[in-house]
């Protein structure tokens, strides 16, 4: 009987040893990949949704720009531009750009005469009763001329159609090229000229302005003033 306890006693003990041993210890798979064999229970970063940008940008950096207009080819093969809640038909020939800033709602890049630069059209919409009035807009327009001696005033035409009220300016000279809008700096453009408007309508106004060499802008003046004519409120 002493021999079989003294027999068993070791056994029991290796046996009460095995059950204090460590466990296993796995390693897991990193974050955002999967081992072979492993299906991850969470789904990749890829499949969740994009965050606000706009949110998550610090207050110093501006956010993106708005999108910019969107061009309509008609069967007729007319272009019908949009931006910003407005429609306006445009000529096949004018190219449509990226805009640089906020400021900017469309611009349009319009053929060249006999070798001339290409003349651009700005088109610029604060928001309804945004902007400053007409005739505020078309002095300053004036003023972004050089003059020497008595200033030219260019000439002004006022006409309505069954949606808005359109005041154009039509002036020629020697242009103020400025890096930015309100710089004291600026290229002297010889030879330019400019066709501006402000087009009073619903959800309005809204400005226009082309400005380029003087052949080149002629040439547009009446596809320039059909198309404004075009403006409407909504798409």
């Amino acid at each position: 009987m002493r021999l079989l306890v003294a027999c068993l006693l070791p056994l029991s003990m290796l046996c009460c040893g095995c059950e204090r041993s460590e466990p296993i210890k796995v390693p897991l798979p990193s974050p955002g990949k999967s081992s072979p064999g492993i299906v991850p229970t969470e789904p990749e970063p890829a499949a969740a949704p994009h965050p606000d940008l706009r949110k998550e940008m610090p207050p110093e950096v501006a956010p993106p720009p708005p999108a910019d207009a969107t061009i309509t080819q008609r069967p007729d093969g007319a272009q019908v531009v949009s931006f910003k809640g407005f429609t306006m038909e445009i000529p096949a020939a004018w190219v449509s750009q990226q805009v640089p800033n906020p400021m900017r709602a469309a611009q349009f890049e319009w053929p060249a005469k006999d070798g001339e630069d290409k003349p651009l059209l700005i088109v610029f919409y604060f928001g309804p009763g945004s902007g400053g009035g007409v005739q505020a807009n078309i002095d300053r327009w004036r003023g972004q001329f050089v003059e020497t001696g008595e200033p030219a005033a260019g000439t002004t035409d006022s006409f309505s159609t069954d949606s808005a009220k359109i005041t154009v300016l039509d002036k020629s000279g020697t242009y103020k090229d400025q890096p930015q809008m309100m710089s004291p700096e600026f290229t002297a453009r010889e030879g330019y000229r400019m066709l501006a408007a402000a087009v009073e309508i619903d959800g309005g106004p809204v400005f226009f302005k082309a400005v380029g060499p003087e052949k080149s802008v002629a040439a547009q003046k009446e596809a320039f003033l059909a198309a404004i004519r075009t403006l409407r409120r909504g798409s």
